[in-house]
């Protein structure tokens, strides 16, 4: 084989749940066809897209290196989900970014990019140094679109789920009340009875539009379609604690991350200093998580979970 033709020793591999424990092989780039989640807080379709995607398959079929999604944009990678919460949860109590199960090293000149993070997200929580280290925002500063839809089917008339019909595959992981799958109408469950129809793929990108972000009747603080209105006015804790996540709205969201950021493909990263990260990991995955914040009075509850790691080729 020449040189041309080696095929890198480590690819990436990308895993999704509703929680560390209940995880399955994401289909990368095939954007049309979300995998879904459902546990007794959330249900979701999550997509994850990567440039250049060369990474393992469920059924170890060819890897999909791209989509229409990114065309000439500068972008590294996107995360996007349609969701519903299975209660109200205050907006100043969920969040979302990056953290690790165990202690990581942190690299020489971290603290410049901790503080160049810090300056363009104020709301940024930084635990970083932890046990269980993390670095989130509230999914409302943290978000790059946020698009809320009424959902078609009431929170207490969703289907249950055929736990006597799941099987655990290469596709589908599950304990009972607790699913992530590629496959769902495998097992006859329909994602658009829950949530609504998956309408993005390709070329159709989710667009920014808050209308009904808010209560009925209250005064809108920025325009529907201003993201950078929305990010800043959720920075501040007084603005965030003054509504909730409803189980009667769909919330779509993407973080989307542009180049000179992080290379998935290869754990490089740009944010002040240029390093690849992976001996700094030790032996973990990076993973983008939902869930509760400090400002939760109770045990902390995970409603996504997206694993990323290098697995051998």
């Amino acid at each position: 084989m020449g040189k041309k033709d080696k095929k890198p020793a480590k690819v990436l591999r990308v895993r999704i749940g509703p929680n560390s424990q209940v995880l399955t092989l994401c289909e990368v780039n095939k954007d049309s066809k979300p995998l879904f989640v459902y546990d007794e807080n959330f249900i979701g379709n999550i997509t994850v897209r990567v440039v250049n995607f060369a990474g393992i398959t469920p059924d170890n079929s060819p890897p999909i290196p791209t989509t229409d999604y990114f065309g000439k944009r500068k972008r590294l990678f996107s995360v996007q989900l349609q969701g519903r919460f299975r209660k109200d949860w205050n907006f100043n109590h969920v969040n979302f970014g990056g953290a690790f199960d165990h202690k990581v090293t942190l690299p020489r000149g971290a603290n410049l990019a901790i503080k160049l993070a810090q300056m363009i997200d104020p709301a940024l929580e930084n635990h970083i140094s932890d046990d269980q280290p993390s670095m989130t925002s509230p999914v409302l500063c943290q978000m790059n679109f946020v698009n809320v839809t009424k959902a078609k089917t009431p929170i207490n008339q969703i289907p249950e789920i055929p736990w006597d019909k799941l099987k655990n595959t290469n596709r589908t992981s599950f304990v009972p009340g607790c699913l992530a799958t590629t496959e769902p109408e495998a097992f006859g469950i329909n994602p658009e009875v829950y949530l609504d129809k998956w309408v993005w793929g390709g070329s159709n990108e989710l667009k920014e539009d808050t209308t009904l972000l808010f209560k009925d009747g209250e005064n809108r603080p920025f325009d529907i379609d201003d993201l950078a209105a929305r990010r800043k006015y959720f920075q501040k804790e007084e603005n965030r604690i003054q509504n909730n996540f409803t189980t009667d709205k769909i919330y779509n969201l993407e973080s989307k991350k542009k180049k000179k950021f992080i290379n998935l493909n290869t754990f490089d990263i740009s944010l002040g200093i240029n390093i690849n990260i992976i001996k700094y990991l030790n032996d973990q995955p990076l993973k983008l998580v939902a869930r509760t914040n400090e400002n939760y009075p109770n045990k902390p509850i995970e409603f996504i979970n997206i694993a990323f790691d290098l697995g051998k080729n």
